[in-house]
């Protein structure tokens, strides 16, 4: 080891009144050569990196149906290719590498009067956080059928390189007032992180696709209320798809094909299924009341107590295990500052990976499954996504304090 090691922490964050860049020199601590002297190695962890933000104010009109991006994706007088990646000659928003895109109802589709599957245009400022600028709205088409079909869908992608280890997401989101919760509304994907195996298509996925371990967030709402709906994969994809070989431990409920539907009460003040509480619901408020949600009261919290059409900040940590069958990955969420699903022995590699798996996407949108209205109305709700921070680690500032639960030691601390 060097005499001298240099520790530089760089915090950037946006709070909620605006952003601010502070970096921070801690110093040097000079390091005395003796037997006897145990020293704490730093984990790369521990040196966290801004990857990218994006506030959208500054970019260029853009939205998905442009027609310099029919490049022949698609059957001639479909419309604009459903992919769209830079690498391909499409243009995309600066800074972003890939989207996916299938209207049913769009001017691109020969709907002139309705919208995009994804849009970030100065038209839309009352969409924006704040009232002013722009942000991505994703629109969400209903259609009559068939049942089985997502019947539209906007996913923009943004590259990491090579990948990191961990992976910190902080965003805000908002549903349109006219957001539909209940009825044939099924499922609508929001946000998603995985690790792209580099060759084959980008969003191909299940066993046979090109993506292994993956993390996604969805919206669903039914009869139970509204639900935080998480999915999980694992690497290698071929043989350990939903997550099996080692299925994940102390879960607030328990897998279905490596799929989660919690609720916003018991399950999040028990984190880890066991019955008993880890934590109080602080920041976590019932729209309806102004207080924080009472995880004891009979019937679960749904679409108007937790969502309404407020804007809410949301954050995600990833940690890839450390070796294949490892039970020591971790996943975290936060919606409006409160812990809302903690686990750290998740294996996302499981027995027969190769290992090295890095998180290198993060994904904003997706597809969805809705068929609540005729096709006769021709349906659309949007809901619209800013000022997105994404980096290696969880800031220092990390707001903990929404709850009483206490994170299990560090395991990245060596002793020599």
């Amino acid at each position: 080891m060097s005499e001298l090691l240099w520790l530089q922490v760089t915090y950037i964050d946006r709070s909620e009144e605006g952003s601010m860049s502070d970096q921070i020199k801690l110093g040097s601590l000079r390091l005395l050569k003796a037997a006897s002297l145990c020293v704490l190695m730093i984990s790369p962890l521990a040196q966290g990196e801004v990857l990218f933000e994006e506030s959208f104010d500054d970019d260029a009109d853009w939205h998905s149906g442009m027609e310099i991006n029919d490049r022949g994706g698609w059957p001639e007088g479909a419309g604009p290719d459903r992919v769209q990646c830079l690498k391909d000659g499409h243009i995309l928003p600066e800074g972003w590498d890939c989207a996916r895109q299938n209207p049913a109802w769009a001017p691109s589709v020969g709907h002139p009067d309705r919208h995009e599957n994804m849009e970030i245009l100065v038209r839309n400022a009352d969409k924006a956080r704040g009232g002013s600028g722009k942000s991505l709205v994703i629109w969400r088409d209903s259609t009559t059928g068939p049942e089985y079909a997502w019947n539209s869908d906007g996913l923009l992608s943004k590259a990491l390189g090579k990948g990191s280890k961990s992976l910190y997401v902080k965003f805000w989101i908002r549903l349109s007032p006219k957001w539909t919760p209940l009825g044939e509304t099924g499922i609508t994907k929001l946000f998603r992180i995985s690790s792209y195996d580099g060759a084959g298509e980008l969003y191909k996925a299940f066993s046979t696709g090109n993506s292994s371990a993956i993390f996604l967030w969805d919206y669903e709402s039914n009869k139970y209320g509204a639900r935080n709906t998480l999915s999980f994969r694992g690497d290698p994809q071929e043989t350990n798809y939903a997550i099996k070989n080692p299925a994940p431990i102390d879960t607030a409920r328990g897998f279905i094909n490596g799929d989660m539907s919690l609720n916003f009460t018991g399950n999040v003040i028990d984190l880890d299924g066991d019955s008993q509480p880890d934590q109080e619901i602080t920041h976590l408020n019932n729209l309806k009341t102004g207080l924080p949600i009472d995880p004891y009261t009979e019937g679960a919290a749904g679409h108007d107590e937790v969502w309404g059409d407020k804007w809410h900040k949301v954050e995600f940590f990833v940690q890839m295990n450390s070796a294949p069958g490892a039970m020591d990955g971790v996943v975290k969420q936060w919606f409006d500052g409160q812990l809302l699903f903690s686990n750290e022995s998740f294996p996302w590699m499981g027995h027969e990976s190769e290992g090295g798996i890095l998180w290198n996407f993060v994904h904003f949108g997706g597809n969805s499954h809705f068929h609540a209205y005729p096709d006769s109305e021709r349906r659309e709700e949007w809901y619209s996504i800013d000022d997105i921070v994404i980096r290696t680690d969880m800031p220092e500032n990390r707001n903990n304090d929404s709850s009483n639960f206490q994170p299990k030691p560090p395991s990245s601390i060596a002793i020599e």
